[in-house]
């Protein structure tokens, strides 16, 4: 079955068990297949081409992820229902110079020069403390 939007739970944990290697499964499904959300391979790959010149890095390095990736939302608690129009699009830049780069800027960068109202930095603090290593 190649559309994910139509793929059931019950298939899914079929696939899952059939599948010598998860990482073929998770490649077919979500990281290598044609998004849910684009027409066609070469629309798809215009549209990456265009993001990743728009931010400096390689088109290999951008994915589509999520819902608009797979059709089917990826969070139990929604039950992997389809996707909804107005969803948002989820994107993975992976890039190990992009990611020294906002790694070094969030632990550096003091939010209080930042200009932020008190919501936006008690977030950008949340955040760092949260998710960013300080060490």
């Amino acid at each position: 079955m190649s559309d994910w939007a139509q793929i059931t739970i019950p298939d899914f944990d079929e696939m899952a068990i059939l599948d010598e290697r998860v990482s073929v499964l998770v490649g077919s499904l979500i990281l290598e297949r044609l998004p849910f959300a684009f027409e066609n391979k070469t629309q798809y790959l215009m549209w990456k081409d265009r993001l990743a010149l728009g931010i400096g890095v390689d088109g290999c390095d951008v994915y589509l992820i999520g819902s608009a990736c797979t059709g089917r939302s990826l969070n139990p608690r929604n039950h992997f229902n389809t996707i909804k129009p107005g969803s948002d699009i989820d994107i993975a830049i992976v890039s190990p110079h992009r990611f020294d780069e906002a790694w070094h800027w969030f632990r550096t960068t003091n939010p209080n020069f930042l200009g932020l109202d008190k919501e936006r930095k008690d977030l950008f603090d949340r955040h760092r403390d949260w998710n960013i290593f300080h060490g």
